[in-house]
């Protein structure tokens, strides 16, 4: 995310704290892999600049 900068905000907050990042992280990884897909979609919708 800070490679894409999406990590912070305009007002130089964190977009989602550490802990989430890494129980999404955990969530996807621990997926079924026909799944995977879409939890990503999912995640991404959730953390979408435009939402």
């Amino acid at each position: 995310m800070d490679k894409n900068n999406f990590l912070y905000d305009e007002y130089g907050n964190k977009r989602i704290a550490d802990n989430a990042l890494v129980a999404l992280t955990l969530m996807i990884a621990e997926s079924n892999p026909k799944d995977k897909d879409l939890i990503i979609k999912v995640i991404i919708n959730l953390i979408n600049k435009k939402n």
